[in-house]
This record gives structure tokens, sequence and C-alpha cells, in this order.
């Protein structure tokens, strides 16, 4: 068996992780790391470790991120933009040793899944690390990505997934699994942290990586037929949103009656929070800057 050319690494707070995961090519090796507790160094080390003596010839990310940047580790508040590319040294240090440790010659680092592919910053985000790596790099919205080989008509998700299983997968995901028992054996169960007329809101901590998750639990028993509808529609309508502003869909599944919604923890707090917590008149940028967020996602 040849030697893996490819490798993929995930931060656990990715979209769509699962769906890549579980359509890898054989050979391609995979990493996933978490992203509250790994600091950089720490994901160089898993790297080293997962890589060995090999180099490869395909690195691709898939973390996730906004329309400006991408983040990588929580610890030290380590981020893809801009400012961290020109800045940063730790940011920069460690892309200069993947592409001098890691990587073969004529080779790539693409970041799949990305928010930034749909702004100027993206395209600039890719130019500026190509200059620290010296090879070429991708920020792509999608998991398959852009084009690589036009005459084959090879897209850069080609290298890592089968495009079949990728589509069915991803699809998958506007579908309610049916295991539940299953599904949360992975996690644990902290606290409730709302409830609502159709069910409550639970915060769960996912045991293989530490991600907090929240689970909207709807006992779909309590509901007329419209009404549990209503709750289905609202699982294909989250599945197909991918919005930096917008709560993050991860799965839904269900049993005995009981709908499970898995969704992204926003730890900020919300809006309402925000401002209770002002101690003064916010400044006219900052409701500008709200309301085009707002207004942003649902453009």
């Amino acid at each position: 068996m040849r030697e893996p050319s490819e490798l993929l690494i995930i931060s656990s707070r990715a979209r769509k992780a699962k769906a890549a995961i579980d359509s890898l090519l054989p050979g391609v090796l995979m990493l996933k790391y978490s992203y509250e507790s790994c600091s950089l160094q720490d994901i160089w080390g898993l790297i080293q470790e997962k890589a060995g003596a090999r180099k490869f010839q395909n690195i691709a990310f898939l973390l996730h991120g906004s329309e400006k940047e991408l983040f990588l580790t929580e610890i030290g508040a380590k981020r893809i933009n801009l400012q961290t590319l020109v800045s940063d040294k730790q940011v920069q240090n460690f892309f200069g040793v993947l592409s001098r440790d890691i990587l073969t010659d004529e080779s790539r680092i693409d970041f799949l899944g990305c928010y930034a592919a749909d702004h100027v910053d993206g395209g600039l985000i890719a130019r500026e690390l190509q200059l620290i790596v010296q090879c070429q790099v991708g920020v792509h919205r999608t998991l398959i990505g852009a084009e690589i080989d036009k005459e084959e008509k090879i897209c850069v998700g080609h290298l890592f997934f089968d495009p079949d299983k990728l589509a069915t997968n991803e699809n998958d995901l506007l579908k309610v699994n049916k295991d539940k028992v299953k599904k949360l054996a992975g996690y644990e169960k902290l606290r409730t942290v709302g409830k609502g007329a159709f069910g409550a809101a639970v915060l769960f901590r996912k045991k293989d990586d530490g991600l907090l998750v929240i689970i909207k639990e709807i006992n779909m028993m309590d509901l007329n037929a419209g009404e549990r509808q209503m709750a289905l529609n609202e699982v294909r309508v989250l599945a197909t949103l991918d919005h930096p502003n917008i709560i993050g869909y991860y799965d839904s599944f269900e049993k005995d009656g009981v709908l499970m919604i898995e969704m992204e923890f926003a730890d900020g707090g919300n809006l309402a929070e925000l401002l209770a917590k002002k101690t003064s008149r916010m400044e006219e940028y900052e409701i500008l800057d709200i309301f085009r967020k707002q207004s942003n996602q649902i453009y």
C-alpha cells in the first residue's frame, strides 16, 4: 500500500465534520483535535505523532470561522486572518514549520468549508499565507472546493473524499437519525439552559473531544400533527443554513417520540444580556455593526 499523500486536519468545532470523516478516501490520514483544549504547540505535536517520518503532498484544514478569519484554537485565541499572518509569530511559525517539515515539493494547503471564501479577505488570506508556506493555498466555501485540474475536472475535495459518499452524508444531515441511545452514549449531560413551548435546551459535553453542544429536546408525543411537522421542518431549515452569524446545526436524532436537535453552544450570551452589561450608551458604530451582522445573515 502506498504511503498516504493527503492529511486532513479537523477542528472539533468544524461544521460538517462528521460528514467529512465518514466520506474519507482510503489512505487519507485524518487528525481531529480539540479546539478548546489544544494549543498550537499541542496541534503540532499531534501532527508529528500522526505523520511520523512521512511527508504529504496535500494538507487540508476543516475549521470554523467568520467571513474574515479562521479559528485555529481557543487557547491563545489563535486565528488565521490578515493581521495574524503578518504580526503573530506563533501562527507564522506554525505554518512555516508545517510547510518545511511535513509538505513535499509541489504541494498545497487548503481550507475547506470556510465562510471567508465568500469574502474578499478569503483570497487575501490565501495570498498572504502563500508567502509563508511557499506553496499553493486555497480557501473554499464547500468541502469539495474549487477545481485544481480543469482538464480532469478534479476539485480539491476529490483528493480527500469520495464525492458520492460526501453528497449522501451531507444530505443525511437533513434527516433525523433514529438511534438516540447509541448517539447519547458519547455525551455527558451538564444542565438545562432553557425551556420553551415545545421542549427544553440542554447543555451536553461530547466525551471524545470535550466540545460543548446544545441539544434541543422536543417531545413529539405532546404535539399535534401540524406542530410535529413544524419541528421536522426546523431540522431541515437548520441543516440548510450555513452562516457565521447563525447558530450552527450539527445533527438530529430521535427515539421513543423525543426529537433531539444538536446545535452549536453560543457561550457569548444574547443581545439582551450584552445590553444589560453596558454601563454607558453604545457608540453608533457598535449599533451599526450589530445591525450589519443581523441583516447580513438574512440577506
